[in-house]
């Protein structure tokens, strides 16, 4: 997908990529947490390193908090144990 948004990086080429972030998670109806984690995963390498795989993470550990709150929520859900 192209567009004058995609052409007007701000600050950085750390986006700069064959398919950029936002277009995926728009496409693919991503929501707001697990979008942040694609977009911290995909940009790690180029620019901060350990400190976006980190972010990443903490995104990826609120959005399990808010599945595991669905998953009790659903009578029939099947939770996974993680502590097993």
């Amino acid at each position: 997908m192209t567009g004058i948004a995609n052409n007007n990086q701000v600050a950085g080429n750390h986006y700069k990529k064959p398919i950029q972030p936002w277009d995926y998670i728009h496409a693919n109806g991503i929501g707001y947490l697990a979008g942040n984690v694609v977009k911290y995963v995909s940009r790690y390498q180029d620019k901060n390193g350990l400190e976006d795989l980190y972010k990443a993470k903490h995104y990826l550990e609120k959005l399990i908090e808010e599945e595991h709150k669905l998953a009790h929520a659903r009578p029939s859900s099947h939770l996974i144990d993680t502590h097993a």
